[in-house]
């Protein structure tokens, strides 16, 4: 079964605040989230695999 991120999670998890996830969102740099209700929710899924292509670029970019 997925597991939904609340946007407070996703805030906590990148040390962000809501305004800046939805500008991220806005420019196509985060998963759009999915409307559930009157809530936002991300798909746990979705930000493990931001998460992890991240640190691959970021391991890729320190090898240069």
């Amino acid at each position: 079964m997925t597991r939904f991120l609340k946007v407070k999670e996703v805030c906590e998890l990148f040390g962000v605040s809501r305004y800046t996830i939805r500008n991220w969102v806005e420019k196509g740099k985060f998963p759009a989230p999915i409307k559930y209700g009157l809530y936002l929710r991300w798909p746990e899924e979705d930000i493990k695999a931001l998460v992890d292509r991240l640190k691959r670029n970021r391991w890729e970019e320190d090898l240069k």
